[in-house]
């Protein structure tokens, strides 16, 4: 016959003291201090790779987009080396078409002054060289009407690229991404200094 107890035998309990350490005079170098950023930053890197990861996937859907905005950006660039040279070309043309125009009137009156005084030869080489000076003024002037078009044509044609929705879609992503990448980088560091300090 088995002997039975008075009372029955309690479980042992399961908590644990916590371990005691002297604290410092620094909370920023206590243990619990350094975990509980430890954690927060593990949370903040977490999020920071989802919306990386979420900008990486927006980014892979928009590829076709950034690569047409590249060529966006190229044409812009040809155009801003363009509209400068057509700027130059511009202000030499009109300077060559005042210099003709005045030739031509210098031309027109040395003719009025010798044209009843001077020998038929002199008069037909006077006419000839008006003539020739006419003719120059009407070709720089088709010249430099030409080069206004083609300025105006491609000043437009920049305008409908910058204000299009897809250009501004490609910027604003490229944005984006840029800055998921930094802030993930920002945490990374952040952690390995956390780590390193919880291991001293």
């Amino acid at each position: 016959m088995t002997k039975k107890m008075p009372f029955a035998k309690r479980p042992p309990s399961q908590h644990q003291m916590p371990i005691f350490y002297w604290r410092g005079g620094n909370e920023l170098k206590e243990k619990e201090y350094l975990e509980a950023e430890y954690s927060k930053l593990f949370l903040d890197r977490a999020k920071a790779e989802d919306d990386l990861k979420s900008a990486e996937e927006e980014l892979a859907r928009a590829r076709s987009t950034l690569m047409e905005r590249e060529g966006y950006s190229n044409a812009l660039a040809s155009f801003m080396d363009s509209d400068t040279q057509g700027a130059t070309e511009e202000i030499q043309l009109k300077k060559e078409l005042e210099e003709l125009q005045n030739k031509t009137e210098e031309a027109d009156l040395e003719l009025q002054k010798y044209t009843s005084q001077a020998q038929p030869a002199v008069t037909a080489s006077l006419q000839k060289e008006k003539a020739y000076y006419l003719l120059e003024k009407q070709r720089y002037q088709r010249s430099y009407l030409n080069a206004l078009s083609t300025g105006d044509q491609c000043r437009n044609q920049a305008a409908l690229i910058v204000t299009s929705n897809r250009y501004r879609r490609a910027v604003d992503l490229e944005f984006q991404y840029d800055k998921a990448l930094r802030r993930e980088t920002i945490y990374a560091k952040e952690l390995f200094k956390l780590r390193m300090k919880l291991t001293q």
